[in-house]
């Protein structure tokens, strides 16, 4: 499924603080582990246009901090079906990509 990853400043900045504190209440070292993550990414100076693979995306927050610096061409691979529908809810991600691990 494609979906857009482009939203309004507004509502990504809107769903970028939800993301933080529901990571922050459920796994403090995830959330450290994201941020240096992203920081990492930016430290590269890709081309805005570059194509992600979000692999194991969870939450979405690294996405939801990409698109905040310009990135937009974000997929998500998830082994865990439920997990890809709630991002897909959040509107995260350009395509959702189920493979289940075996």
């Amino acid at each position: 499924l494609r979906m857009p990853t482009s939203m309004s400043a507004e509502e990504l900045a809107a769903q970028l603080r939800t993301l933080q504190i529901d990571l922050k209440e459920k796994n403090v070292e995830t959330l450290f582990i994201s941020e240096q993550l992203f920081k990492e990414f930016i430290a590269l100076n890709l081309p805005l246009e570059t194509e992600i693979l979000d692999v194991g995306a969870g939450s979405g927050y690294l996405s939801a901090c990409l698109q905040t610096r310009g990135y937009t061409n974000i997929d998500a691979l998830d082994d865990d079906l439920p997990t890809l529908r709630n991002l897909q809810a959040l509107r995260l991600y350009r395509n959702y990509i189920w493979k289940e691990v075996s």
